[in-house]
């Protein structure tokens, strides 16, 4: 089984993207007062208002930090701007760009972990899912995955089967979050290879897709898609 990626902490006020390179920023949702307070310092009055909005603590840290830790990010890879005044626009899909549009970027999360992409000039995707057992798995590989896809999960043992489904399930998510079109591309109409392990899995979507998948952490599947070829991943932790 391919072992999880290796994350370095990164602390730089200033991040430059690579052409060919995909940053990947690894956020635990879990952190120390002190950084809840950072990501919530530089939220907007309407995110802070949509954070008091969640019913439960859990989620509303959650929003607190992965939106701030974007907003904290974002002011590094655009150092004339800082991380309180950037501001979003959203396609009619929900799909979130920044209001000049200067750096494509997506953002998942599962459970208490995150992940922040930034990519040059293409749009992008990104997916992260904590791998574990489903009593209606069988049934959502019916009703999302394509023909092909369903013959190959049904090839995999009991054991193996969430692995293979949370590959495709990823890979998938993440190729819609890329197009950025929402569900108005039905799941069920493009292929994905299920292979757990396959680090530059194909899929079968119109267009030039490249997709690579990683593993963020043990248990987890991780997927990101370009629609520029993606030469290299480089992987932090956010730190502050």
């Amino acid at each position: 089984m391919t072992q999880p990626v290796v994350w370095e902490p990164n602390r730089a006020k200033s991040v430059t993207l690579r052409e060919g390179c995909v940053d990947i920023w690894r956020v635990d949702l879990r952190p120390d007062q002190r950084m809840i307070g950072q990501c919530g310092a530089v939220l907007t009055a309407d995110e802070q208002e949509r954070a008091g909005r969640f019913h439960f603590e859990r989620d509303r840290r959650r929003y607190i930090v992965c939106r701030g830790a974007l907003r904290h990010l974002l002011a590094r890879y655009l150092p004339n701007q800082s991380a309180k005044s950037l501001r979003f626009t959203y396609s009619k899909w929900n799909k979130p760009f920044l209001v000049n549009d200067e750096i494509p970027f997506n953002v998942s999360h599962s459970d208490e972990w995150g992940l922040i992409a930034f990519g040059h000039e293409a749009l992008l995707g990104v997916d992260i899912e904590k791998i574990k057992p489903m009593r209606d798995m069988a049934a959502i590989v019916k009703d999302v995955f394509s023909d092909e896809e369903q013959a190959a999960w049904e090839r995999y043992g009991e054991n193996r089967r969430p692995d293979a489904f949370f590959a495709g399930w990823t890979r998938k998510e993440a190729v819609v979050k890329a197009v950025g079109q929402g569900l108005s591309i039905p799941l069920k109409s493009f292929v994905v290879d299920l292979t757990p392990d396959v680090e530059r899995p194909s899929t079968s979507l119109d267009g030039e897709w490249y997709t690579r998948s990683f593993r963020p952490l043990h248990g987890f599947a991780g997927a990101v898609v370009s629609a520029r070829p993606i030469e290299q991943l480089a992987f932090h932790d956010f730190v502050l």
